[in-house]
C-alpha cells in the first residue's frame, strides 16, 4: 500500500508540477499580451493626442484662410467699385475733352474767318458767327462746364 500511495504521490506531483509549468507559462504568456496592449494603447493615446493637435492646426489654418479670403473678397468689392468709378470718370473726361476740342475748333475757324476778313467791306449785316445773337449787349455769358 505504501508503495502505491507513493506512486500515486509521485503521479500527482508531477502531474501538479507539469500543470504548474503550463500555468507559469499560461501567466507569462497572458503577461505579455497584457503588455503588448498596454504599449498599444499608449501608441493610440499618442496618435490620438498627435491628431488632436493636427485638429488644432488645421482649424487655426481654416479660420486664418476664412479671415483672408473675407479681407480679399472685400478689397475685391472696393476695387471693382473703385474701378466702375474710374471707368465713369473716364468716359466723362473723354466726352468733356471731346466737347473741349469741338469748341477749340470753331474759335480756331472763327479766328481764321476773322484773320481772313481783317480790313474787309462787310458783304453784309449779319453776324460772322450763326449763333451770336443780333444784339451783342443782350449776349449771356456761357458756361462749358
Amino acid at each position: 500500500l505504501r508503495l502505491h500511495i507513493e506512486g500515486l504521490l509521485q503521479h500527482y506531483t508531477e502531474e501538479e508540477d507539469r500543470e504548474l509549468t503550463l500555468f507559469q507559462e499560461q501567466t507569462d504568456r497572458i503577461n505579455f499580451l497584457l503588455g503588448e496592449l498596454e504599449r498599444q494603447a499608449d501608441q493610440l493615446e499618442q496618435y490620438i493626442n498627435d491628431l488632436d493637435e493636427c485638429v488644432v492646426d488645421e482649424t487655426t489654418v481654416i479660420t486664418s484662410n476664412t479671415a483672408r479670403r473675407t479681407r480679399n473678397q472685400d478689397l475685391l468689392e472696393k476695387m471693382d467699385n473703385l474701378c466702375n468709378s474710374s471707368s465713369y470718370e473716364y468716359l466723362q473726361s473723354g466726352l468733356i475733352r471731346s466737347e473741349t476740342i469741338a469748341l477749340y475748333q470753331r474759335v480756331i475757324e472763327w479766328l481764321e474767318d476773322y484773320a481772313a476778313n481783317i480790313g474787309k467791306p462787310k458783304e453784309t449785316e449779319e453776324p460772322a458767327n450763326p449763333e451770336a445773337p443780333a444784339n451783342p449787349e443782350a449776349a449771356q455769358p456761357v458756361s462749358y462746364t
